[in-house]
């Protein structure tokens, strides 16, 4: 791995010790998060627990354990309903 960093506490790391904390995927790479303490994620997780977490998380939803999360710019039904009648009335206009 690589040389471990002095952990700088980021404005993610506060929850580091509930455990309910999100481990900086940029932490530990070469150059670090350019963040540093503004990051929103933690650095005080250990170098491997960005993985741990994510591989649990993928067999949690493969198991149907957990439902995965809408993405942040997903439309709403209603705004897909729109779009489609915007659509269709732009069709009816030719």
């Amino acid at each position: 791995g690589l040389k471990p960093q002095a952990p700088t506490p980021s404005r993610g790391s506060a929850l580091h010790g509930s455990g309910q904390c999100r481990p900086c995927a940029w932490f530990w790479r070469p150059g670090s998060c350019q963040n540093e303490a503004d990051c929103n994620h933690c650095h005080l997780c250990s170098e491997g627990e960005f993985k741990v977490r994510k591989k649990a998380k993928q067999a949690m939803l493969r198991l149907g354990l957990a439902t995965p999360k809408p993405a942040a710019n997903a439309n709403s039904e209603q705004d897909v309903l729109r779009q489609a009648l915007s659509l269709a009335a732009s069709f009816g206009e030719e």
